[in-house]
């Protein structure tokens, strides 16, 4: 008796899983309306990332650029960054639409829409990495950032088989690969 209502338990819960699953894909997206999006069609999503990153890089180029007490010269750097950006998204937009040809877009709007996104996507991903290189590098030429290293590099040099020659070609590789 306890394994059949085990049995009828999991099946219960079973049906329960793929009839919300059901209705999730029924919903429209959130961002375009679009029908049976499962509340985020692929073409918002991307668009979504895109901003998402778009933030990102901002804000990253603030930790090295701006007062990260101030919130309008940190809102001054990531429109600046916005900028380029926004070429950037523009350019990848152009590039797109020499690729198609005339009436495509009309016979797949919504894929259209999904691969647009995505090359636009893929331009910002692009960008976003060059703001970081920028940001860890400025961030490694702090002081605080210099003296964390120095401590670094004579804490490897202390270790107990570097104690004996510390100042020995193994002793300074590992030091300064820690440095």
């Amino acid at each position: 008796m306890r394994i059949e209502n085990t049995h009828s338990g999991a099946r219960e819960r079973e049906r329960a899983a793929v009839a919300a699953e059901a209705v999730r894909r029924a919903l429209p997206c959130e961002g375009c309306g679009q029908e049976r999006a499962a509340g985020l069609c692929e073409a918002c999503g991307y668009r979504r990332e895109t901003e998402a990153l778009t933030v990102e890089a901002g804000l990253v180029a603030a930790t090295w650029s701006a007062d990260l007490d101030d919130a309008d010269e940190v809102a001054s750097v990531a429109d600046r960054v916005r900028r380029p950006v926004e070429i950037d998204i523009a350019a990848a937009r152009r590039a797109f639409m020499g690729l198609v040809e005339p009436g495509e877009l009309d016979s797949e709007p919504t894929a259209a829409a999904a691969a647009l996104a995505f090359a636009v996507l893929q331009a910002v991903q692009q960008a976003a990495p060059e703001y970081r290189r920028c940001a860890l590098a400025m961030l490694g030429r702090t002081e605080e950032a210099e003296a964390e290293a120095r401590r670094a590099y004579a804490t490897e040099q202390k270790r107990r088989w570097f104690r004996a020659n510390p100042n020995g070609a193994d002793a300074v590789a590992a030091a300064t690969k820690a440095h």
